[in-house]
C-alpha cells in the first residue's frame, strides 16, 4: 500500500486472526513496527513471519521482558489435566480468556479433548463472550489464513469452528448453573463481567477450579487470585473468600516471550536500533539489558531504547540514496568528483532520477515552458549605441563570466548620418539581448531581454546595473561629445546611504541570499561580512569583503592545489563572487578595482592558502 509517498506492507504478525506488523518505507528509511505478535505456531494460527528485508528501527513489544514461556505440548497437557480434575469430581472449570484469539485457541484444545474422551461427554462447555460468538463468524469463514491444520481439516470437509461439544452462553443470568461444566468467559484478568460474577459465585467451593490461561496485570482479581490470596477484596468493596482447590495458571498469551523476541532482532540481520514497547517497566528493562549482553547484537552496535509512555525517541541513522541519471547527461559518462547538474525527479516510491530539463517531458507527464522577460530602461540623456558598448564592455573588461559583450549588429558611430535613427542588438554572454533604440526626439530607450534562469537572470541583474552606475548622473558631462569613455575616464564610484554600516549590513545580508543558490552551505557574519562557503565536502572558503577568498585549511605545499578538481572548484567559486560582487558593490574602489573599473587583483591559487588574501 502506497499513500501520499509512504509505503505500508503488512505481514502475519502471529496474535489473533487478522493481525499484522506493519514495514513502514518513508524515502528509503525502513521503519518495523510489530505491535502484538507471537512466533509460535498453535492450533489454528500461523507464527509471525520474518520480513525479507531488516528495517532501519524496530519498534518491537516486550510483555513478558526476558520471560520464556513454556512450550505448547507442555502448556496444552497442564490444560486438559487441570480441566478434568475438575469436572471429574462434580465441580465447575472457569477460564478467563479474551474475546479474541485465545479463546478459539482454547475451544479448539477443549473440542479435541471431549471428541476423545466419551466419558466427558455429557459434561458442558461454554462460551460467555458476545464478542466472540461474533467474531466466530469470520474464524469460520478465514480458514485460508489459518495453521495448516485448519486447512487440512477444512480440505476434508471439516471446519474445525464447526463445534459439537460447545455452546455459546449469552450471560450469567441465562446460565442453568446445575452441574459439572466447562466455562470460558471474558474478560480474561477478572475485573469485570461474565467471568467476575462467575468467580465471586463460584471461588467459595473447593470442588470448583479456576484456569488463569493468559497474561494478566499486577494488581487485577486475576493477578491476586494467582498469587493465592484467600481473602480477596474486590474493586467495588466485595470481600471474596477463594476455597478451589485448583487454581492453574498456565500462559496461552500470543504475545512474544523473551527468547521469541531476541530470536526474531536476531533474524533482522542489520537492525541497529530496536524500540521497546508494550511492557512494564522492570521486565522492558530486563530485555534491554539482555539484548545489549548478546554478543551478536553487540557486534552489529545495537542501540536499543525503552522509552516511558509519551516519551520522545530520537533515532540517528542515515540513508544512502542512489539516482539514476538518464538521457541527454549520459551521452558522456562523469568522473568521480564530477557534477551532475540537472533537474531531480523523486516519484511516489521516493526513487531518485536526474535528467536534463529538456528530458523532463520525455521521461515524466509533465511539460515544460520557457519565461521570456524584459526590462526597459529609458535614459536620462541621449547616448549612442557604440556608447553603450563600450561603457558596457569597460564595465565588465576583467570578468571572465562578461567578457563576451559583443553587438549583434554593427554598432553605429556618434557622427556618422543616420546613427541614431536605426536600432541595434548588442549581447551579453551570449545569453542576455540589449536593444538600443532611439526616437525622433533623441531619447534613447535600451530593452534588455532574456530567458528567465538562474544565471540569466542574475546577468540581466548585473547588466541593468551596470547601465544605471554608468550612464546617470556624473557620467553625463564624462560622456557627452566624447563617444565612448576612455581607459583612464573614472566611472561613477557607488554613492554611500546616510547610514553607510545599516547599508552594508543588508547589501551583505542579499550576499549570503545570492551565494546560496549556488551553495547548499553558506555562513555570513553579517556584521564584518565574513562568509564561509563549503564548496565540497571537505573544503571550506572564507571570503572577505565579499570578494576576498582565503582556504585556511589548505597549505601552500598542498598537492590539492594542483588537482584539477580543486582548479575547476575554485574557479567556479570566484566566478560567481565576481558576478555577485558586481551586483551588489558595483565598481568599488577597493578590493581590487581601480578607478579605470578594472579589476587589478592576481587570483592563482597561492594567494588563496594560509590565510593569505588576494594580492592587490
Amino acid at each position: 500500500i502506497v499513500h501520499n509517498g509512504i509505503r505500508f506492507q503488512p505481514f502475519n504478525a502471529g496474535h489473533v486472526l487478522g493481525a499484522a506488523m506493519f514495514l513502514i518505507d518513508i524515502a528509503g528509511a525502513k521503519v518495523l513496527y510489530t505491535g502484538d505478535f507471537s512466533r509460535t505456531p498453535d492450533r489454528h494460527l500461523l507464527g509471525a513471519e520474518i520480513p525479507p528485508v531488516s528495517p532501519d528501527i524496530l519498534i518491537v513489544e516486550s510483555t513478558y521482558g526476558t520471560l520464556e514461556l513454556e512450550s505448547r505440548e507442555e502448556r496444552e497437557r497442564k490444560l486438559i489435566g487441570w480441566v478434568t480434575e475438575i469436572v471429574v469430581r462434580g465441580g465447575r472449570c472457569l477460564i478467563p480468556v479474551f474475546a479474541l484469539g485465545r479463546a478459539q485457541e482454547l475451544l479448539l484444545i477443549l473440542e479435541e479433548h471431549w471428541e476423545a474422551n466419551k466419558s466427558l461427554q455429557t459434561i458442558p462447555i461454554y462460551y460467555a463472550s458476545s464478542m466472540a460468538a461474533r467474531s466466530m463468524v469470520q474464524y469460520k469463514t478465514y480458514v485460508s489464513s489459518m495453521s495448516d491444520w485448519v486447512k487440512e481439516k477444512h480440505e476434508a470437509n471439516v471446519n474445525p469452528f464447526e463445534f459439537k461439544y460447545i455452546k455459546a452462553l449469552k450471560d450469567s443470568k441465562s446460565f442453568e448453573d446445575n452441574g459439572p461444566c466447562v466455562v470460558l468467559a471474558s474478560p480474561g484478568m477478572l475485573q469485570s463481567g461474565v467471568s467476575y460474577e462467575l468467580f465471586a459465585r463460584w471461588c467459595g467451593n473447593p470442588n470448583n477450579g479456576v484456569i488463569i490461561a493468559g497474561y494478566c496485570i499486577d494488581g487485577t482479581l486475576a493477578a491476586k487470585v494467582i498469587a493465592e490470596q484467600r481473602n480477596i477484596t474486590t474493586d467495588d468493596g466485595k470481600t471474596l473468600i477463594v476455597n478451589m482447590k485448583t487454581i492453574g495458571r498456565v500462559s496461552f498469551s500470543a504475545h512474544s516471550d523473551g527468547r521469541q523476541t531476541k530470536e526474531f532482532i536476531t533474524a533482522l540481520q542489520t537492525t541497529k536500533h530496536v524500540v521497546l514497547v508494550h511492557g512494564q517497566e522492570a521486565p522492558m528493562k530486563r530485555l534491554k539489558d539482555s539484548l545489549l549482553q548478546e554478543p551478536a547484537l553487540v557486534a552489529r552496535g545495537m542501540s536499543v531504547y525503552n522509552p516511558k509512555n509519551q516519551e520522545k525517541v530520537v533515532v540517528p541513522f542515515a540513508t544512502q540514496r542512489v539516482a539514476k541519471v538518464l538521457g541527454s547527461l549520459v551521452r558522456q559518462a562523469p568522473k568521480d568528483g564530477d557534477f551532475v547538474h540537472g533537474v531531480l525527479l523523486i516519484n511516489s516510491q521516493h526513487k531518485y532520477t536526474v535528467v536534463h530539463p529538456r528530458d523532463i517531458s520525455t521521461f515524466t507527464g509533465l511539460q515544460t515552458v520557457s519565461i521570456h522577460q524584459a526590462m526597459v530602461l529609458p535614459l536620462a540623456a541621449h547616448k549612442s549605441d557604440s556608447e553603450i558598448l563600450s561603457v558596457l564592455q569597460t564595465y565588465f573588461a576583467e570578468s571572465e563570466m562578461f567578457k563576451d559583450v559583443t553587438p549583434s549588429k554593427a554598432a553605429n558611430d556618434a557622427e556618422t548620418d543616420n546613427a541614431d535613427t536605426a536600432t541595434s542588438r548588442i549581447n551579453v554572454s551570449g545569453s542576455v539581448n540589449l536593444t538600443v533604440s532611439h526616437d525622433a526626439n533623441s531619447h534613447t530607450t535600451v530593452t534588455i531581454q532574456w530567458s528567465a534562469s538562474n544565471i540569466d537572470d542574475l546577468v540581466a541583474d548585473i547588466t541593468c546595473v551596470a547601465l544605471v552606475h554608468a550612464l546617470q548622473s556624473s557620467s553625463d558631462e564624462a560622456l557627452s561629445g566624447k563617444g565612448a569613455a576612455s581607459a583612464d575616464t573614472p566611472l561613477p564610484v557607488e554613492l554611500k546611504t546616510i547610514d553607510e554600516v545599516a547599508d552594508l549590513a543588508f547589501r551583505f545580508k542579499c550576499f549570503h541570499h545570492m551565494l546560496s543558490q549556488f551553495y547548499n552551505s553558506v555562513k555570513t557574519n553579517l556584521a564584518t561580512g565574513e562568509c564561509h562557503v563549503r564548496i565540497t565536502p571537505t573544503i571550506v572558503a572564507r571570503v572577505a569583503d565579499g570578494i576576498k577568498v582565503t582556504y585556511p585549511s589548505i597549505s601552500s605545499t598542498s598537492p590539492l592545489l594542483q588537482e584539477d578538481f580543486f582548479k575547476n572548484e575554485h574557479r567556479k567559486l570566484t566566478d560567481v563572487l565576481k558576478r555577485t560582487y558586481l551586483t551588489l558593490f558595483p565598481i568599488p574602489v577597493d578590493a581590487g578595482w581601480c578607478d579605470c573599473g578594472k579589476f587589478h587583483y592576481d587570483d592563482s591559487l597561492d594567494k588563496f592558502v594560509d590565510g593569505a588574501g588576494p594580492a592587490k
